[in-house]
């Protein structure tokens, strides 16, 4: 599987979100990586955002979403069982 490695979070920005908010650089071609894909253990999102930093530079960069969807799953799999149950 190829892969893309980001930078270590912003640390002003991981410890102002109380470690919530994981705010990488985006390190283009250079970065990707080929793993196996039995090595995999999550799959995440890094969702783009120009977050102001504390030093007032505003930044291209990315934070990480983990379980992408996996809200949508859920909601369809309630409607569905209240549909069953209606009938």
């Amino acid at each position: 599987a190829m892969v893309s490695v980001y930078s270590r979070p912003d640390p002003e920005l991981l410890q102002k979100s109380m470690q919530t908010v994981w705010s990488c650089k985006y390190h283009g071609d250079e970065a990707l990586q080929l793993v196996s894909a039995k090595s995999i253990q999550s799959v995440v999102a890094m969702i783009p955002h120009r977050p102001t930093l504390q030093s007032g530079v505003v930044e291209d960069r990315f934070f990480l979403l983990e379980k992408p969807g996996l809200g949508l799953v859920t909601v369809d799999e309630e409607v569905e069982d209240e549909a069953d149950g209606d009938e």
